[in-house]
């Protein structure tokens, strides 16, 4: 520390500050000017529901989304919708009951903004029941309605 203090003088300081902070400004200049930001639109994304504790399902009919991405052209224009993934935040969800949950947007590195419309959905999460049955099929003789017929039965093992 010593050394630079005998060194460098403040003169040579306040130049080398001047010189970083110009040439910052010249590189974010020529960037922009050679790879400007661009915006484009990606319609009717699906939005994936995720994992949920076993018993449990979302009921609710779950809309597309429209995702508007921001960065650099030469990164935004190389997009197509499969890099575009949308989930819902299910983080925390542990009942049934109804929820507001965030809808969450995967882009690929390069992209510096990412706006999703709906930000929120209202969800309705349910347990799952199931019951096992036997199935007896029955034969009935006679005038049968023409528009309701049995082709074949296949039983699962």
């Amino acid at each position: 520390m010593t050394w630079i203090r005998n060194h460098v003088s403040s003169g040579d300081l306040v130049r080398l500050v001047a010189s970083l902070v110009l040439a910052l400004l010249l590189w974010g200049w020529v960037t922009a000017q050679q790879d400007p930001e661009t915006t484009r639109v990606f319609p009717n994304v699906a939005i994936q529901v995720g994992e949920l504790p076993d018993s449990l399902v979302v009921v609710t009919a779950v809309p597309t989304a429209v995702v508007t991405v921001t960065g650099p052209r030469s990164v935004i224009n190389e997009l197509t919708p499969a890099d575009i993934s949308a989930q819902l935040d299910l983080h925390g969800i542990t009942q049934a009951g109804t929820y507001s949950v965030r809808v969450l947007v995967s882009t690929p590195d390069g992209v510096w903004n990412r706006k999703v419309t709906p930000a929120r959905l209202d969800i309705v999460v349910e347990n799952t029941v199931s019951r096992d049955f036997v199935l007896e099929p029955e034969i009935v003789k006679g005038a049968l309605d023409p528009t309701r017929r049995i082709g074949r039965i296949l039983p699962e093992t």
